[in-house]
């Protein structure tokens, strides 16, 4: 039976990190994924050059929760690449492995528009 109903975004940061380890920069990206499921998969499809070369991160699932909308997981998807000032765009998705003969996947694409960031020193 599918659980994963829809995709909520929650809130991002964009860090520039200038230490010993060098010159990067973090996305941090939490959202919940509507309704409790024992076996979703969740993480963002991003890019910072304009779709050219796509990647795909994981998230790391956080807690359950409750409110109006019903039973939801809380994620946090964390994303370091090298540099600073990156622009960052990305698609938050979940993969329900629930599903009878298919793995339906479901986006949140912020109604079409993407999510956007540029990092900042933090």
């Amino acid at each position: 039976m599918r659980t994963a109903q829809r995709i909520a975004f929650s809130d991002q940061t964009a860090t520039n990190i200038a230490d010993m380890g060098g010159e990067r920069f973090r996305l941090q990206t939490q959202f919940r994924v509507y309704n409790n499921g024992p076996a979703h998969v969740a993480g963002l499809v991003w890019t910072t050059d304009f779709w050219a070369n796509p990647q795909t991160t994981l998230a790391r699932f956080q807690s359950f929760g409750n409110d109006a909308g019903g039973g939801f997981e809380n994620w946090l998807a964390v994303v370091e690449v090298p540099g600073l000032d990156v622009s960052f765009e990305y698609v938050i998705f979940c993969d329900d492995y629930r599903g009878v003969q298919e793995v339906p996947r479901i986006y949140d694409t912020n109604g079409g528009e993407t999510y956007r960031i540029q990092a900042s020193f933090g």
